[in-house]
């Protein structure tokens, strides 16, 4: 979310629909506390085939590769090509606070060839300062230099607040037989 910019599912990096499908897997790394010495976490590269497929139809294309910044400590999963699998690697010993994301849908849509979904979204992005104390910037996308607000605890956020402020996607998904696939999200201005 809180792309600069429209996607269209040919469009989207082919890094991004693997990181799709590899989180559509189930893998969910929160941090280093997370992995066990020695233990390796290994993901067929089948499985995040079959993710992306369901995600984005039978006809999607992309080349299996690394994923890197993959989950708070900014792992990769290694793709090993002969063993067809993704291997996630810790890249860094350090945790910090990740950014996170509230989203609320606005507006939804059925028509007879697809659906269209508009959602309105906040990024939380952490500010640690070296005492420990932290504040949490509400920005309308990443990247963003232009503060919605800044609060002391994310229980302090609230739609009610900022909803005119934050930008909206609309999400389209295709039909194709009887099910739907994600086609693009467009940013509205």
């Amino acid at each position: 979310v809180l792309y600069d910019q429209d996607y269209n599912v040919e469009k989207i990096p082919d890094k991004i629909k693997i990181l799709m499908g590899i989180t559509a897997s189930g893998i969910k790394i929160v941090d280093n506390k997370d992995i066990q010495a020695n233990q390796k976490i290994v993901l067929k590269a089948s499985k995040v085939r079959e993710q992306v497929e369901r995600i984005f139809g039978k006809n999607v294309k992309y080349t299996d590769q690394d994923v890197d910044n993959y989950g708070v400590n900014k792992g990769v999963f290694k793709y090993d090509q002969k063993n067809d699998e993704y291997s996630y690697i810790v890249t860094t010993g350090s945790i910090f606070f990740a950014p996170k994301y509230k989203t609320l849908i606005v507006d939804a849509k059925k028509y007879d060839d697809k659906i269209e979904i508009t959602e309105k979204v906040a990024r939380l992005e952490y500010d640690v300062q070296p005492s420990g104390d932290y504040k949490i910037n509400i920005l309308k996308k990443k990247n963003d230099t232009d503060l919605v607000d800044i609060i002391k605890e994310e229980d302090n956020f609230s739609f009610d607040n900022y909803q005119n402020k934050l930008n909206s996607y609309k999400y389209t998904f295709n039909k194709d037989g009887n099910n739907y696939y994600f086609y693009s999200v467009e940013l509205e201005k």
